[in-house]
């Protein structure tokens, strides 16, 4: 009897496509021929399960497998044992363009030749937290590797254009057949870059880039926060002959000795005086922009009270919006009196002692009371 296709990849019929693919990724690999030269029965496996997923990832073809077995999909293939159509089980099969042979053997992951690319580069900045507040444009010298003045980034003398490889015909990759298996892997000769230098530049030595310190303009945006990042397209190291790769700004922002800040809302700690407290009043405090605000404190205020001022916050990145300000109250309890202010806490602590005398009879009328109808 012929093995289930669903057997031969180790799942069940009710498996997902991603299930199958994952199952099928790994087999392949462990039973691929070149990892196994000279090896019949992993040859066999191989096959087993390259034709066991061409039937399964195709939900017409496992409907029909499902419904008639290996004889209803028999038509499919080009000859009983064998099947054609490996490389495109390898190169396209998997959706994400990867060919199990480029990740097997460091072939780069695609079809299709892929520029290159220089470093990403990173940049801690540092601001205050004003600079948050009101955004700020700033410059900022970073060393990287630029494009080369003598060559303009070609790697060339006196810039002129590299030449094609004539090994893999500038596509940067050669490929190698194996019976039926097709391989494709870097070119050896241009180390997958498509071009030669013949004759390198004497500044850069055929590298095109030079380092240097290069000025770059940042604007940074109002409500940013401390630890996010900034990208900065194309402002990364340059490469010969490909792209540049991108740069990221990242904040960090400085102590402040006055406000603390919670998300979008700025918090910070008014001293107030005993009188204050206990009778309210109308302060002016400072926001962040330095502006005068008008803040009314509450009659019997506690030390540790928060007042919120709505929209005297940050503002709110990329928003329109503002958080709020919260002033913290904190009590101040003098230290030294002068003769009118101490005789004048003496009266008050007079008047105090003979509330709570009064206050004390009342309750112990109040407690005489209860206990005689109990």
């Amino acid at each position: 009897m012929e093995e289930d296709y669903y057997n031969i990849l180790g799942v069940s019929k009710s498996s997902s496509a991603e299930e199958i693919k994952k199952a099928y990724r790994k087999g392949a690999i462990k039973y691929h021929p070149d990892k196994n030269p000279g090896d019949a029965e992993a040859e066999k496996k191989f096959k087993q399960m390259s034709e066991a997923y061409a039937v399964l990832s195709d939900s017409n073809k496992r409907q029909i497998y499902d419904q008639y077995g290996k004889q209803g999909v028999d038509g499919q293939f080009s000859d009983g044992g064998g099947f054609s159509g490996f490389e495109d089980i390898f190169s396209s099969a998997f959706g994400d363009g990867e060919s199990i042979f480029d990740s097997f053997f460091g072939g780069g992951g695609s079809r299709r030749k892929r520029r290159n690319r220089g470093n990403d580069l990173q940049y801690n900045l540092n601001i205050s937290l004003e600079d948050c507040f009101f955004g700020k444009k700033i410059e900022v010298q970073i060393p990287k590797s630029v494009s080369c003045g003598d060559c303009r980034g070609t790697g060339a003398k006196n810039g002129a254009s590299p030449s094609k490889c004539s090994y893999c015909g500038g596509a940067g990759k050669v490929r190698q057949s194996q019976g039926v298996f097709s391989i494709s892997s870097a070119c050896p000769y241009c180390n997958g870059n498509g071009i030669v230098i013949d004759n390198p530049c004497g500044k850069c030595r055929g590298q095109g880039t030079e380092r240097k310190n290069k000025k770059i303009s940042l604007t940074i945006p109002k409500g940013i926060n401390d630890g996010q990042k900034m990208k900065i397209t194309g402002e990364g190291d340059s490469i010969a002959n490909g792209e540049n790769g991108d740069l990221y700004v990242v904040i960090s922002v400085e102590h402040h000795d006055y406000f603390n800040r919670e998300e979008d809302d700025i918090y910070c700690q008014i001293p107030i005086g005993v009188s204050q407290a206990v009778l309210g009043d109308e302060i002016s405090v400072k926001n962040l922009a330095n502006q005068n605000i008008k803040v009314k404190i509450p009659a019997g205020s506690q030390s540790g009270t928060l007042l919120r001022v709505r929209n005297e916050g940050m503002p709110v990145l990329q928003s329109s919006r503002k958080g709020d300000l919260y002033l913290k109250l904190s009590v101040t309890i003098p230290k030294k009196l002068s003769s009118e202010e101490k005789k004048i806490y003496q009266q008050l602590s007079e008047i105090e002692a003979n509330s709570n005398s009064k206050e004390k009879v009342k309750e112990k009328r109040k407690s005489s009371f209860r206990s005689f109808f109990s």
